[in-house]
């Protein structure tokens, strides 16, 4: 499976509370922490995310310092310095590369959460504060929720990367109910983007936005499709990444109240243009 990468957008930052290090772009090394934007919501028993960094001449030597919290040591897994496909072709001097963080979140409660607002970094023998104006959350929920034990809906089509720019309609979510009638009554993201397109369709029926539509009756053994189009919140959110959930809720006579919570990526950078694009902002605004 292709390596997921996220680009995120250059700003300078200042966070006198951990004295991070404030980028620019002729700096050799550059972390671009600003525009990561985490709210992940899972039942499993493991959390990942992406620091992409781009750089001059060799790639550096990173290793990992400290999350400054020994709550976040204790549960950290690895770190792995890559270099990203997308960005290995030089521009205007930079490559492009991501650091993949991976943490074991089973020892943690249920229910538990946490965010990271920094990472401590060793770059090329010199100590680095990055921190994320955006914290990364994530929270960990009960499989044994019964909420999300109720089975008589299953995603067929839930979009797990999504690149480029995203137009009205081109992103579709596909549901199949099972033998019992549902009551579909919500369609969302849990966090930083917003419907402004929707179209509803079961059984190869339009049947419109999803504002006229839900709470939708929907019968045994159908195929609900939803298409939309999103606003991602967000300054420059053209370079962002976004890691959330959509949330379908839904109830039925037999299992009461149900919820598909699926993790999704929203990566916009999806080739060597992107990159080259988001290069030229950085040494426009720097």
């Amino acid at each position: 499976m292709k390596k997921m990468v996220c680009v995120f957008l250059l700003i300078v930052l200042f966070c006198s509370t951990y004295a991070c290090s404030s980028d620019t772009g002729n700096e050799r090394v550059v972390f671009l922490s600003d525009f990561i934007h985490c709210d992940q919501m899972d039942i499993g028993s493991s959390f990942a995310f992406n620091l992409t960094y781009v750089y001059k001449d060799k790639k550096p030597e990173i290793t990992l310092v400290s999350f400054g919290d020994s709550n976040l040591d204790a549960i950290f897994e690895r770190m792995r310095n890559e270099v990203s496909e997308e960005q290995s072709k030089p521009y205007n001097e930079f490559k492009g590369g991501f650091l993949a963080f991976k943490f074991d979140t089973s020892s943690i409660g249920l229910g538990s959460n946490f965010a990271i607002d920094h990472v401590i970094l060793n770059v090329d023998g010199k100590e680095k504060t990055v921190c994320f104006s955006d914290p990364v959350k994530y929270t960990r929920i009960s499989p044994e929720d019964p909420i999300y034990q109720v089975d008589s809906v299953y995603g067929v089509n839930i979009p797990f990367i999504v690149t480029g720019n995203v137009k009205p309609g081109f992103v579709s979510f596909v549901y199949q109910t099972d033998v019992d009638e549902v009551i579909i009554d919500s369609f969302e993201f849990n966090n930083y983007l917003t419907i402004e397109h929707s179209n509803v369709i079961l059984n190869e029926i339009n049947l419109g936005v999803i504002e006229d539509v839900f709470p939708l009756k929907v019968p045994a053994n159908s195929v609900l499709k939803i298409d939309i189009g999103e606003k991602f919140e967000g300054e420059n959110a053209d370079f962002s990444c976004y890691l959330i959930n959509s949330i379908l809720r839904f109830h039925s006579e037999k299992d009461g109240n149900g919820v598909l919570n699926d993790f999704i990526i929203f990566d916009r950078m999806k080739d060597y243009e992107d990159f080259t694009n988001m290069i030229d902002y950085i040494e426009s605004n720097s």
